[in-house]
């Protein structure tokens, strides 16, 4: 004979496979099994209305089994608590449990008339002192121990006719002092008259005793808690935690969901889809992202007594320097625990010879803490120059008002050249914002503002965009009156120093300023857009003073004064840089060559002429903000720079974009290229690159460069996390270089549901002569090789995004209530730093594997909501 326990839904169904005794033979009337039957089913994911069934067999034969009896016994009672301790529950003698679970039938019977009287003669005892004390259990599943077949011999006495009782139960009558024995009498006898009426009244006489594990504190069903309490207004999804100590619920079931249609204000023609569940509901934890304050108190206990007596000479053991260097390995974001802040600190001095430890040492210094902060700043000097790349991130906000660290920072890049701070200007005037704060807005104390103004009067390059960067923060609603003195003493600086510097930049300024008006009366005007053409073409082809536009200054300016003379008469006339490409030097406009693209913003295509009659495209945006394609330009260009110096061209095309304010920029028009929608609608990517290139050798070069371009992208792309993919946004020139364009999703952000983890279309792969070509192989060796190098400067690109952390970058930014840090860390996962090289082949192996699958089978699930993303 054995039991066969079952964990069932409130229907009988089974939750998962059902767990057996073994088997014991009839000893005295009773089966004794003693043992725990536990079940592969976490707390968390049990429904709030599961049973346990029980079944007993009685095996007759090698292939015959007879049920004995059944019963079950719901997990939770009617306050959402579960249950716990000793059971006896009645069992139906030769039924299964499907016949039982419909009957109107609960292993409670007769208990709530007998739970009133026995908490009467709890109370009774109580009166008296006679308290009994409960028993507590600390096991983990169900305890099944015998079962016992009643007869006049077997019958329950009067202290024991309970039933089915819960061994374990407590009463809430509060305690006195007081002897009613009246309430005895009355309690007894009633007592005396339930139990007679339950166990005569009652058929079965055979019932199971089994024990439930009781936990430290009550466990509540979280679907009761939300309908109950006020703190929790919604449903929460099935699942458990002990009370009162309520953590945010795991969820554990959810439907399956629909992809609701959103649409962002911001952009009116793009839709996204965000799964959306009814049955989520979230609870701020005030706890959640406060320091452990016995941790803090043991750090700093830790590091005020290695301060005391300093052996200077004090190295780490071999386990130690393990530690240490694992430490040290450490990306820029990872929150160090106090152990090794504790470890850093202690070996200190030994550490001063290792570069790479200052900025780690930095962070487990306490800067609110006097003694901690002198001796770091005594530190400092002594230890091994570090590189730019940790330069930059002693500059961001983790280093808020700590002035030494800042400067010390400064120091580094003072020895930078001019093309390494071009490529990290843009995050350094971020960091102002932070150095403000330092000075008391007294910007000349900052060592940053003083070396980017120094640097700004010796090379055009910086001073361009430098003060086309200030120009956008002066509109910050935080920061903006701060940048806008920034900007102020930057003029000074370079009226001072490089007046030829500002005759340019306020000649810059005029020609924006022109460009704004000039996209702001297009924009307004009600006709078509051949008739807006015409207009516009007009304009820019005037002699004199521009037509129909009203500038906010009292002097209107010509084309000629914009792109030719200077302000002073002490300079002689020359064309004007742009502002979008300093190198580039512009002395009119093809007007007749300028359009107006198909857009609700009605961008305007202006196609300047440099000083050898070339041209020189740009496209001048009103109403977008370009921040974000700014600096995922920025990246795209840095990247290429760090393949290129390890001896990999990818044929990347990273166009200049530059924003101007936060609703108004432009960015370069790159010629000779077609929208892969637009080549693939006339055949297919091959077939137009052959008809581009009629010289065999000049196709060859078209189609490696395809290749390359496209194994730079598809990297990039993955690990910026770039979404909004489509073959209208990826374009093609006439050479083979592939390129993406248009960048309003980032860090993972997808207005389309299920993207592919690599931007790697069916057409593309087609381009390269199909999954089995030696472009494709060729392809996958370049994404693994470009990957590694990438990943090797991973601290770098890391730290770009942690300066950009407070400059409105609405992907940063993305997520109610959300650290940016959050969004940073997707990109940092993509990096996967805890892998080795041949350990991130395979993982980057494994990407483009996904893709293939997702591409060609065509027979698999997913390959429709592949082909749904690929031609939205």
């Amino acid at each position: 004979m054995y039991v066969e326990c079952t964990l069932c839904f409130e229907d009988g169904t089974d939750i998962c496979v059902p767990s057996s005794t073994g088997h014991v033979v009839l000893r005295e009337g009773r089966r004794q099994w003693d043992e725990w039957i536990q079940f592969p089913v976490k707390f968390n994911e049990i429904p709030s209305k599961a049973k346990l069934c029980f079944t007993i067999y009685d095996v007759y034969s090698p292939t015959q089994r007879v049920v004995i009896g059944s019963s079950y016994l719901p997990l939770f009672g009617k306050k959402g608590r579960l249950k716990f301790g000793k059971y006896r529950i009645p069992l139906h003698p030769h039924k299964n449990v499907d016949e039982i679970l419909n009957e109107d039938y609960s292993t409670k019977l007769y208990r709530d008339e007998l739970a009133k009287v026995e908490k009467l003669e709890a109370y009774a005892k109580q009166t008296t002192g006679q308290i009994n004390s409960i028993p507590k259990n600390s096991n983990i599943s169900i305890y099944l121990n015998q079962f016992t077949q009643a007869n006049n011999s077997d019958k329950p006495d009067k202290a024991d006719k309970s039933g089915n009782s819960n061994i374990n139960e407590t009463t809430d009558i509060p305690s006195s002092t007081s002897n009613l024995s009246w309430l005895d009498k009355f309690t007894v006898t009633k007592k005396e008259q339930l139990r007679e009426k339950k166990f005569n009244s009652s058929s079965l006489d055979t019932f199971l005793n089994i024990e439930i594990p009781t936990f430290d504190r009550r466990v509540v069903d979280f679907d009761y808690l939300a309908t109950t309490s006020d703190e929790l207004a919604t449903s929460f999804c099935s699942g458990f935690t002990y009370f009162p100590n309520l953590p945010t619920p795991i969820p554990k079931k959810v439907k399956p969901t629909i992809p609701v249609p959103y649409s962002e204000d911001s952009d009116k023609d793009h839709f996204r889809f965000e799964i959306v569940s009814t049955k989520y509901q979230f609870i701020d934890d005030p706890e959640a992202k406060q320091t452990n304050l016995a941790e803090e108190k043991h750090l700093k206990l830790s590091i005020n007594l290695s301060s005391g007596l300093i052996d200077t000479n004090l190295k780490p053991n071999a386990i130690e320097t393990r530690k240490i260097q694992k430490v040290l390995e450490y990306p820029p974001l990872h929150e160090m625990p106090t152990e090794d802040k504790s470890l850093l600190w202690r070996y200190r001095y030994y550490l001063r010879s290792n570069k790479r430890a200052l900025t780690k040492f930095l962070r487990c210094v306490d800067w609110n803490y006097l003694a901690q902060k002198k001796e770091a700043e005594k530190l400092i000097p002594q230890w091994d120059k570090i590189d730019t790349v940790d330069a930059l991130e002693l500059l961001s906000r983790l280093f808020k008002n700590v002035k030494a660290v800042r400067d010390y920072a400064v120091d580094i890049l003072r020895k930078a050249d001019d093309a390494a701070i071009l490529d990290v200007l843009l995050q350094l005037v971020q960091a102002l914002r932070y150095e403000i704060e330092v000075s008391s807005v007294k910007l000349h104390e900052s060592e940053l503002a003083l070396f980017l103004l120094d640097r700004a009067s010796v090379n055009f390059n910086v001073a361009n965009n430098l003060n086309w960067y200030l120009a956008v923060e002066t509109e910050d609603p935080k920061y903006g009156e701060h940048f806008l003195e920034m900007r102020h003493k930057f003029f000074i600086h370079l009226k001072k120093n490089s007046p030829l510097f500002l005759e340019k930049l306020i000649r810059q300024g005029r020609m924006v300023e022109t460009l704004s008006k000039i996209g702001s009366y297009m924009k307004g005007l009600k006709l078509s857009r051949p008739e807006k053409i015409t207009i516009f073409k007009k304009i820019l082809s005037a002699k004199g003073e521009i037509p129909n536009i009203q500038f906010d200054s009292k002097e209107q300016y010509t084309w000629t004064e914009i792109f030719l003379s200077n302000i002073s008469k002490n300079y002689p006339e020359e064309p004007l840089p742009l502002p979008l490409n300093p190198e580039v030097k512009v002395n009119g406009i093809f007007a007749e060559d300028s359009t107006i693209f198909k857009s609700a913003q009605s961008p305007l295509m202006i196609p300047f002429s440099d000083l050898n009659g070339a041209k020189y495209s740009v496209i001048v945006k009103n109403g977008d903000d370009l921040r974000q394609d700014q600096l995922v330009m920025q990246l795209i260009l840095l990247m290429d720079k760090l393949l290129k110096n390890n001896g990999l061209d990818l044929k990347l095309t990273p166009y200049s974009v530059l924003a101007f304010s936060p609703s108004f920029g432009c960015l370069e028009c790159v010629p000779n290229c077609s929208a892969l929608a637009q080549v693939i609608d006339k055949g297919d990517i091959r077939g137009w690159l052959r008809k581009n290139n009629t010289e065999d050798e000049d196709y060859h070069t078209a189609c490696q460069n395809f290749v390359k371009s496209c194994a730079g992208y598809c990297v990039i792309t993955y690990i910026l996390g770039i979404g909004d993919r489509h073959l209208d946004n990826v374009l093609i020139t006439a050479q083979g270089l592939m390129f993406h364009i248009d960048f309003g999703f980032i860090m993972g952000r997808d207005p389309k549901p299920f993207p592919p983890p690599m931007k790697l279309c069916k057409e593309m792969v087609e381009g390269m002569g199909g999954s089995k070509s030696e472009g494709y192989i060729k392809f996958k060796e370049l994404c693994v090789t470009a990957y590694n190098i990438l990943r090797k400067s991973a601290h770098l690109i890391l730290n770009m995004f942690i300066l950009m952390i407070d400059a409105n970058i609405r992907d940063l930014e993305h997520g109610a209530g959300m650290d940016p840090i959050r969004n940073i860390m997707k990109v940092q996962e993509k990096f996967k730093l805890d892998l080795n090289d041949q350990e991130a082949n395979v993982y980057m192996q494994s990407i483009i594997n996904e893709s293939e699958k997702a591409l060609f089978p065509q027979l698999m699930e997913n390959i429709h909501r592949w082909a749904q993303y690929w031609r939205s």
